[in-house]
């Protein structure tokens, strides 16, 4: 187990090193049009992290996402308000990167991977990219290994196996929530990942206090 650990902080390292740009580059911004910010003088590839600094000192993040003739074109992943032509971008990472521990357990984070309860930071003792690699299709696991939900219709009528994706898709206020809060609860899993992904900010307190609960 211990070997495996190593190993897999090695391999993480090593993607590290393979993937990083070992200069500073810097652009500035040409335009801006709705969400999609245009970068001259920025040669990065699709998905590289930068930082963009305004003429008062704000900085906000944003990714590329694509190329237009000469300009690069960047996705912002803050509020917009202050950034002028000119500004500075600086490239920080080839892609996005999260730190991952154990002590990630039981934690609330936002969408940068950053602890939002007011708990203290994180010690990040291995650095992973979001886009992790795919396995091979001879090297997965055969699906032969079933794992309770802890909810009757489904364990008896749909039987999930380790490793299966399944889909839950209905109408809004029908009790999808309330369903995953009972698989979260429930499950024989030894650890629940639930992400929220374009749900309000608001509905993240409801779902924690009434449909998780604070166990």
């Amino acid at each position: 187990m211990r070997r495996g650990r190593k190993m897999s902080l090695l391999s993480a390292q090593l993607d590290a090193v393979a993937s990083v740009i070992p200069f500073r580059i810097v652009g500035q911004v040409h335009a801006l049009s709705g969400l999609t910010i245009e970068a001259s003088h920025l040669p990065l590839p699709v998905g590289a992290l930068c930082e963009i600094t305004t003429s008062s000192g704000r900085t906000v993040m944003a990714e590329v996402i694509g190329f237009q003739q000469e300009a690069t074109l960047l996705m912002p992943l803050a509020a917009v308000s202050g950034v002028s032509r000119g500004d500075r971008i600086e490239n920080i990472a080839t892609a996005p990167r999260i730190g991952c521990t154990w002590q990630l357990l039981g934690r609330i984070l936002n969408g940068f991977g950053e602890p939002i309860d007011g708990a203290g930071r994180l010690p990040m003792a291995e650095i992973r990219r979001i886009d992790g690699r795919g396995v091979a299709p001879l090297d997965r696991r055969n699906i032969d290994q079933p794992i309770t939900t802890g909810v009757r219709a489904i364990d008896g009528l749909h039987t999930c196996g380790m490793g299966q994706r399944m889909g839950i898709f209905s109408g809004p206020g029908v009790g999808k929530s309330t369903l995953l809060s009972s698989i979260a609860r429930y499950t024989s899993a030894d650890v629940c990942v639930i992400a929220l992904i374009g749900e309000r900010g608001r509905e993240v307190q409801d779902f924690l206090s009434h449909s998780l609960g604070p166990d």
